[in-house]
């Protein structure tokens, strides 16, 4: 089952409401002390919880990040962090502004993140904001994936604004050596 914690909860406190005991916990923190503090907070970090038949918790998975992975063994007492592969690929995305930007992403699937990118882009050039209905625009970037699914957006590499007609470009540049 996974299980994305609560604001204020601990690793702690949800391997107890899964019926880990005190003093189990306490061995299962030593064995876990040199890659997570089990008492500070984890949420919105799903959490995936394992069961044997007799709904004894057997492993405790935290996604960290979206490539790492800690994996407690309860029965073991062995704590494990797994790193995943990651693959970087080239995306582009074409839009027509439907309503407001947000929304627009969302409806597009392109990362919110990169609204940030993007408007930092064109800071003093263009208002982002100033895009309505019936306005285009198109963004390649980076992105992560990790087991064919795409977990992070990273660099923005080119944008093509249109408003009212007017094209605003931005490509990405980086000076040799920097």
């Amino acid at each position: 089952k996974t299980y994305n914690p609560k604001k204020g909860e601990s690793f702690k406190t949800v391997l107890l409401k899964n019926g880990l005991k005190n003093q189990q916990f306490e061995k299962v923190r030593k064995s876990a002390q040199q890659f997570i503090n089990l008492n500070s907070s984890i949420a919105g970090l799903p959490t995936t919880l394992i069961k044997n038949d007799q709904g004894q918790l057997k492993y405790a998975i935290l996604e960290r990040e979206a490539t790492e992975y800690i994996i407690l063994d309860i029965d073991q007492l062995k704590t494990k962090l797994e790193i995943k592969d990651i693959i970087t690929q080239d995306r582009e995305v074409v839009g027509i502004i439907k309503g407001d930007l947000y929304s627009t992403f969302k409806d597009l699937d392109i990362p919110r993140n990169l609204i940030y990118q993007i408007d930092k882009v064109y800071d003093y050039t263009f208002n982002l904001y100033k895009l309505r209905n019936g306005d285009t625009i198109r963004i390649k970037y980076e992105e992560q994936l990790v087991n064919g699914v795409a977990k992070k957006a990273t660099q923005l590499k080119a944008c093509i604004l249109t408003n009212k007609g007017k094209r605003y470009y931005a490509i990405y540049y980086q000076m040799p050596g920097d």
